[in-house]
């Protein structure tokens, strides 16, 4: 099965503000906290969260503004700009991403015609 030709990019999502939420043990070394990050994508804004689960990470976003979303998905990128995992974008501009994965990742978001990246997106179990 072939993949559809991919569009031009629109442009890169621009942070403008984000936190860290603080893990469980000050003793674990690795990062099990989540973190909120909010971006403008084009003439919308994206709010951006990771939610550390039991055993996976959920990546949480809603698309906020005026856009036209006839058709709209997120994808999580390998380094290479593979399509790793996919969440379809809801009407009402959310989504929701569970995945194994951990790293740092970019984030392609379709919305209507319109494609954003947004990088780096750092996952941790």
């Amino acid at each position: 099965m072939s993949q559809p030709t991919a569009q031009a990019i629109s442009g890169k999502a621009i942070l403008l503000v984000g936190s860290r939420q603080a893990g469980s043990s000050l003793r674990h070394q690795g990062f099990n906290g989540g973190w909120n990050k909010l971006y403008s994508v084009g003439s919308c804004y994206l709010d951006l969260s990771l939610k550390p689960e039991a055993g996976y990470s959920l990546l949480l976003g809603k698309v906020v503004g005026t856009v036209e979303r006839s058709t709209g998905a997120v994808h999580l990128l390998g380094a290479g700009g593979e399509r790793l995992e996919t969440a379809p974008l809801q009407s009402s501009g959310m989504f929701r991403l569970p995945t194994l994965l951990s790293g740092s990742f970019g984030l392609e978001l379709e919305l209507g015609t319109e494609r954003f990246v947004v990088s780096p997106v750092d996952l941790g179990l």
